[in-house]
C-alpha cells in the first residue's frame, strides 16, 4: 500500500503570514528556526515555505528558477513590496 501525504494548498492568509512573519523576523530568528516555525503554524513543510520563499523572490526579480509560483503568492508579494515599501536591496536581504 502507497500512502501519499496530500500536499498544502497554499491560502493567500499563508502567504501573508509567510511574508509578514519574514519582514518582523528575519534578521531576529536563526533562519531555519523561523522557517520551521512558519511553517508548522501554516501546516506545511519546511521545504513548501522554502520554496515560496525562493517563488517570491522569483517575482520581485531578484534571480532563481523558481518560474512556475502562483498568480496567489505573487499578488501577496506585489502586495507586501506596496505595503512596505522596501527597496529590491532589502527584500533581497530579507529574503535571503
Amino acid at each position: 500500500m502507497i500512502i501519499t501525504k496530500k500536499t498544502h494548498t497554499w491560502t493567500l492568509e499563508d502567504e501573508n503570514y509567510l511574508i509578514d512573519q519574514i519582514v518582523a523576523n528575519w534578521n531576529r530568528e536563526d533562519w531555519n528556526d523561523l522557517k520551521k516555525r512558519i511553517a508548522k503554524h501554516i501546516g506545511t513543510s519546511q521545504a513548501s515555505v522554502s520554496a515560496k520563499i525562493q517563488n517570491h523572490r522569483f517575482t520581485l526579480g531578484l534571480g532563481g528558477t523558481m518560474d512556475h509560483t502562483s498568480a496567489r503568492g505573487d499578488k501577496a508579494i506585489l502586495a507586501a513590496q506596496e505595503r512596505y515599501g522596501f527597496s529590491k536591496s532589502k527584500w533581497d536581504m530579507i529574503l535571503g
